[in-house]
């Protein structure tokens, strides 16, 4: 009729069609389309957790079906899934496109591993306290367990009242604080000493100040290397009561004037001893020591 009388019909704008959002999977497959990720295996996918069971963790990552960490995955990386939680956006390594479910395989080992090391490294900044159990020891010192991962706590870094027993720290827990972070050589080194002998440390400053060349002072052997020992030597501040320590060096030829083969036949770590001080080394603040 419109057009009989020569009249333009357009269409009616103030008519809108209302757009349903998908409120189900299948519906949100359906207007996905090909905007789905296809996930391949080695990739590294963003999603968000929808579930986290006792065994198992699911992530929606955009695909067409969700991704799951079980197994040994979930195992490996269940001390990091002990501190996030459902809607959390956490980062996954596709293992598998497919498995037995139809479930992409997903690990959170590597993301477990950044966030351990930014752990320890906030530890380092913040000057933090942590508990180390006792896993082995070795000649060096003690290797111990923080936080899930393994860190170093070499035999100097003992206070007086363990440097010469920390082999009886296997199994036994011991406050810790971090002093070296090496994420790449996966690298954590640990003081026991930084806890224990805190105010003494503090102290350093001072005591090297105090410090006089020729003077004897009293040490505790700290380290027995081949070339020497290490020996903290305690060195009297402005209280006479309290002690700076500072560490310092006897070289083999200043232990005796016997021809020593190796330092380990005259002294032990936790032996104590006096020293003379031939020289402070400015840049590094140790002590060139002789007995």
């Amino acid at each position: 009729n419109g057009r009989r009388l020569g009249i333009s019909i357009l269409p009616d704008t103030s008519i809108k069609k209302t757009v349903q959002k998908p409120k189900t999977m299948a519906e949100l497959l359906a207007t996905a389309g090909d905007a789905m990720v296809v996930p391949k295996k080695g990739a590294v996918v963003q999603g968000i957790i929808t579930a986290i069971g006792k065994k198992s963790l699911l992530l929606e990552i955009g695909a067409k079906t969700e991704g799951v960490v079980a197994d040994k995955e979930f195992d490996a990386a269940r001390e990091y899934i002990h501190e996030i939680k459902v809607g959390d956006k956490i980062d996954a390594l596709v293992l598998s496109a497919e498995n037995e479910q139809g479930q992409v395989s997903l690990s959170l080992r590597k993301a477990a591993n950044d966030s351990r090391w930014d752990y320890f490294t906030e530890a380092l900044d913040n000057n933090t306290i942590l508990e180390a159990k006792g896993l082995e020891v070795n000649k060096g010192g003690l290797i111990v367990l923080v936080n899930g991962t393994r860190g170093f706590v070499p035999s100097s870094q003992f206070g007086k009242d363990l440097v010469g027993n920390f082999q009886n720290l296997k199994g036994e827990t011991v406050k810790v604080r971090v002093i070296e972070v090496e994420r790449d050589k996966n690298r954590l080194i640990l003081s026991e000493r930084h806890v224990s002998e805190e105010k003494e440390l503090a102290q350093k400053a001072e005591a090297l100040e105090s410090v006089e060349v020729d003077a004897i002072y009293e040490g505790v052997v700290s380290g027995v290397m081949h070339f020497g020992l290490f020996v903290t030597v305690e060195v009297p501040v402005t209280d006479t009561k309290a002690f700076g320590h500072v560490e310092g060096l006897v070289h083999i030829s200043e232990i005796s004037w016997e021809k020593v083969t190796h330092p380990r036949d005259f002294h032990a770590v936790g032996d104590r001893l006096k020293v003379r001080v031939l020289g402070i080394d400015e840049n590094t603040g140790k002590l060139n020591l002789s007995i």
